[in-house]
């Protein structure tokens, strides 16, 4: 029984490949992409954009309003900036690594030098961070404040102060 089914599974045609449809099947083949990929593509808008668009991220409108419209294509996308491609991204970080080489030796780690990239490279933000933290442990404790200014009238005019510092650490 076992022979007969074997023998029965051998005298079949093979299915055909996916390259190997017939042209009256609609069935989809992955043979060719359906669109050329063009070899040069349109300029990145991040290079034309103005430092005002930059800052409230108005350059990549074009680009999702068409997504919004249809599928993205390859043929839609922007040229990728040279700092965003692998090869500037492995050069700047040999450079981290041969700068911790030179400095630590045999005892080089590629975790402290990550870490000192980043840093040095944000420095200006962590002030303003630190600033913010604390601006909302105040505006919390003078909210505080404020809210005991409306039971207790006995303390007079300092509700305004504990507002005004409320603004202040808002504006923070």
């Amino acid at each position: 029984c076992k022979e007969a089914a074997v023998e029965e599974h051998s005298n079949t045609a093979p299915a055909p490949l996916l390259n190997e449809t017939d042209d009256s099947s609609n069935d989809a083949t992955f043979s060719s992409p359906t669109a050329p990929i063009p070899k040069e593509r349109m300029p990145n808008p991040w290079k034309q954009a103005s430092w005002l668009s930059r800052l409230l991220f108005f350059w990549p409108y074009p680009l999702l309003k068409l997504g919004m419209e249809r599928p993205l294509e390859e043929q839609d996308l922007p040229e990728i900036l040279d700092s965003d491609r692998s090869t500037a991204n492995r050069l700047y970080l040999e450079n981290l690594w041969n700068d911790e080489v030179e400095r630590h030796g045999k005892k080089a780690s590629l975790h402290r030098a990550i870490l000192r990239d980043f840093f040095t490279s944000i420095w200006y933000v962590q002030p303003l961070i630190f600033a913010s933290t604390i601006a909302k442990v105040v505006q919390a404790v003078a909210l505080g404040l404020l809210i005991e200014t409306f039971e207790d009238e006995s303390i007079g005019n300092r509700g305004y102060l504990w507002a005004g510092v409320l603004v202040s650490c808002a504006i923070v």
